[in-house]
């Protein structure tokens, strides 16, 4: 019933209730069209980036074009992002938090 974007998508993740092996059917904006993705929670890693290390909940889209670390909390933070685009690769990551 919704669709979304690239970015939308980080902010619809992190306030579902992330289960292993979950499944989520997104429709997501692709330019010209509507594309169906399936979004699966495949896990809990621990990782370790600039800000910190972080237990996490990953999330993949199928076909694997991104990769979503949230954080393991009540504030499931995304925390470090993959994405394979058509022109190349993206890799964001946390580098600080702040409080207003």
């Amino acid at each position: 019933p919704s669709t979304f974007d690239f970015v939308s998508i980080v902010y619809y993740m992190r306030n579902q209730n992330l289960k292993i092996g979950k499944k989520f059917r997104i429709g997501m904006f692709g330019g010209k069209e509507v594309v169906s993705n399936i979004i699966t929670v495949v896990g809990k890693e621990k990782i370790k980036i600039p800000f910190g290390e972080f237990e996490t909940m990953v999330i993949i889209q199928k076909p694997e074009t991104l990769k979503i670390w949230f954080t393991n909390d009540a504030n499931c933070i995304p925390i470090k992002m993959e994405a394979q685009l058509k022109y190349g690769h993206l890799l964001a990551v946390l580098d600080k938090i702040v409080k207003e």
